[in-house]
């Protein structure tokens, strides 16, 4: 086996890696026994196969296999033994190889290796980043407070029809009665209005019950009526009666509540319970807020850090190993976003060994069992279904998919952790509503600068344009003038009769 290893280009290691017959002979010779003992032919008991045939059949294949495998195991070989750093995976390029079987059984292989780039990140350089700190207004402090009052509280049957939130169970007359329940806010508005403070058995006739319902299929579901024959209807009218009605009355705020809501947390007062569900608030809503500004850190650290790519390898390089079947238009056209992509994996990957960010197996279990504790076991004390969450994570993690996703969301976690800490952060305060409006803002100026910036582009083509066509039209004006003086000069000559001077 012959190698050579050249390192002149700044951007890629070539390897070239000459394998002959007696570098894969005996592994070529090893499978052709194999399958001589396990091959099935007619008219051959297994095992009986004979050689020859064994080797028609399969020889060729094996020799172009094992070959390559050959030069593939001697490439990582060097890589390992030389300690090279590189990016991707190696690619083989068919045209400066010779992989066709030769009489002597050589060939060659020539395999590319990205080099790693050497690239600095300068985090001084960074303009600063928008921040959105999530902070719970007195309102969504008041829902929460109440929802969990109203989670942990008590049913009532009032006789009366009086508020948004009550269950409302409703008989309909006819060949055979039946019931349907509701909650009074998932009607319509005029449905809610005629319904309000009508009292247990209170008979409405004539009507309209498909009115009473915001869309089509809150309709066909909560009656269960079939889709084929109602849909599309605009009126069914019955005449109903008020079965019963049920209303949930929200817990005291007492000490009781207090641990029933959050169990394991000491909380003495109301005080204390407002705090805990503003700081609910924010651990609920900033993972959302976080990932938008991961996006945002991650588009200034690429336009502010400068990376060399070999182009036209890359290119090679993802229309070989793309799952799908690319053109080279397919590559031309999104390039731009191929060269983002691989820039942040490294930028990323400097991130996370320049600031010690790793996710270990324990991370990765705690996450599942914080999840799963918050929302499915949490009014359970903690301690007595410790044994519960610790086996149904390890079960999740077992699946390989939703182990990954879980360790990618920690390790961005923590990288958004680390740059927090060193790029300059312009914090903005809100609840969602002022997120959602703070985001509309910014769609709308990206829009502005779009249009804009289409525009511009416009009118420097129409420019371009008339400028090119202000040329065209003086150089046609200059010839056409030229070749009228010409024709002048030449009527004139004619026209003139010769002197004996000019003879």
């Amino acid at each position: 086996m012959n190698v050579k290893h050249e390192s002149n280009d700044p951007l890629i290691h070539k390897f070239s890696i000459e394998v002959v017959k007696e570098d894969y002979a005996e592994k070529v010779n090893s499978e052709l026994k194999k399958l001589r003992r396990t091959h099935q032919m007619p008219g051959f008991r297994v095992g009986h196969v004979p050689m020859d045939l064994i080797k028609k059949i399969f020889e060729r294949e094996l020799i172009v296999e094992k070959a390559f495998e050959t030069a593939h195991e001697e490439l990582f070989r060097i890589v390992q033994e030389e300690k090279i750093e590189y990016i991707f995976s190696p690619a083989l390029m068919d045209k400066e190889s010779s992989l066709d079987i030769t009489d002597e059984g050589n060939f060659t292989y020539v395999f590319d290796l990205v080099k790693y780039p050497q690239f600095e990140l300068n985090y001084s350089e960074i303009p600063a980043i928008d921040y959105f700190q999530m902070t719970a207004s007195e309102k969504d402090i008041n829902d929460l407070v109440y929802g969990k009052q109203m989670e942990l509280g008590t049913m009532s049957s009032p006789d009366t029809i009086e508020e948004k939130d009550d269950h409302i169970t409703i008989l309909i007359s006819g060949d055979e009665e039946k019931e349907y329940s509701f909650i009074l806010s998932t009607l319509t508005e005029a449905a809610q209005e005629s319904l309000m403070n009508k009292k247990i058995n209170d008979v409405l006739e004539n009507v309209n019950l498909r009115s009473y319902f915001t869309s089509e299929e809150q309709f066909l579901n909560t009656l269960k009526l079939d889709k084929t024959e109602f849909a599309g209807v605009e009126e069914y009218v019955q005449t109903i009666q008020i079965k019963s009605i049920s209303r949930r009355l929200p817990a005291e705020l007492n000490e009781e509540f207090f641990k029933e809501a959050l169990p394991g947390i000491e909380i003495n007062s109301e005080e204390d319970f407002r705090k805990e569900m503003a700081i609910s608030y924010a651990n609920q809503t900033q993972g959302y807020v976080d990932q938008y500004f991961f996006e945002e850190m991650a588009g200034e650290l690429i336009k502010a850090v400068s990376i060399q790519f070999p182009e036209e390898h890359l290119k090679y390089f993802i229309k070989t190993n793309s799952k799908e079947k690319m053109s080279d238009e397919d590559i031309e056209r999104d390039f731009p976003k191929y060269i983002n992509s691989f820039k942040w994996e490294l930028i990323e990957s400097k991130i996370a060994t320049d600031h010690g960010v790793n996710v270990t197996q324990e991370d990765m279990q705690q996450h599942i069992e914080d999840f799963l504790y918050n929302n499915y076991f949490r009014y359970f004390n903690r301690e007595e279904v410790s044994d519960r969450l610790t086996e149904l994570a390890k079960k999740q993690l077992e699946d390989k998919t939703a182990a990954r996703q879980v360790y990618d969301q920690l390790f961005n976690n923590k990288v958004i952790e680390a740059v927090k800490e060193i790029v300059t952060l312009n914090i903005i305060e809100g609840n969602l509503e002022d997120y959602y409006k703070y985001m509309g803002d910014k769609y709308q100026q990206k829009e502005e600068a779009a249009t804009t910036k289409i525009e511009e582009s416009k009118e420097t083509k129409a420019e371009k344009k008339t400028g090119k066509a202000e040329k065209t039209v003086k150089t046609k004006n200059t010839v056409k003038k030229e070749e009228t003086e010409e024709k002048a000069a030449e009527t004139k000559a004619k026209k003139t009769p010769k002197t004996k001077k000019d003879e």
